[in-house]
């Protein structure tokens, strides 16, 4: 598996691979998440919008305003629309646990946990045959937007 984590800067979260080379990084910019968030990858750009009750649901937006991605809480999904559509799938480990599982046709593809009590820090274990970055962001946003109590 290959490991991600992030570090918290004044207005983002960035995430960095195993050899600490920044990946991308998710930006909120009124310090609240789900105001004006942005995911920034290489030179693109993406926007997050809210949808659905209490704006629980994401849909995300290329620079050309394309949807690429939404998710579907009440079906515990995401579904990414890129050359192919591919439905991944998420759930908790259990309700005592911090860990977070994205699913892709019934394979565990990445892992989310976190430690810290004050100063959170993610750690993201990816499959090594998933090279999606912009998907582990979209799924590192969701879990921060609804799942984590460190988002709420």
């Amino acid at each position: 598996m290959k490991k991600f984590t992030t570090k918290n800067t004044f207005n983002a979260v960035k995430l960095f691979n195993n050899n600490d080379k920044l990946v991308g990084e998710i930006i909120s910019p009124y310090f609240i998440n789900g105001l004006s968030e942005k995911i920034k990858l290489k030179d693109k750009v993406f926007k997050i919008k809210g949808t659905g009750f209490l704006w629980r649901d994401i849909k995300i937006y290329d620079q050309d305003n394309y949807l690429i991605c939404k998710s579907d809480i009440s079906k515990s999904r995401i579904i990414y629309f890129g050359d192919t559509i591919e439905i991944f799938t998420f759930k908790h480990k259990n309700w005592l646990s911090n860990k977070f599982f994205l699913y892709k046709n019934d394979q565990i593809i990445l892992a989310l946990d976190y430690k810290g009590f004050f100063r959170w820090k993610f750690i993201i274990e990816v499959d090594e045959n998933f090279d999606n970055d912009l998907i582990i962001l979209i799924f590192f946003n969701f879990y921060m937007r609804g799942f984590s109590s460190s988002a709420d």
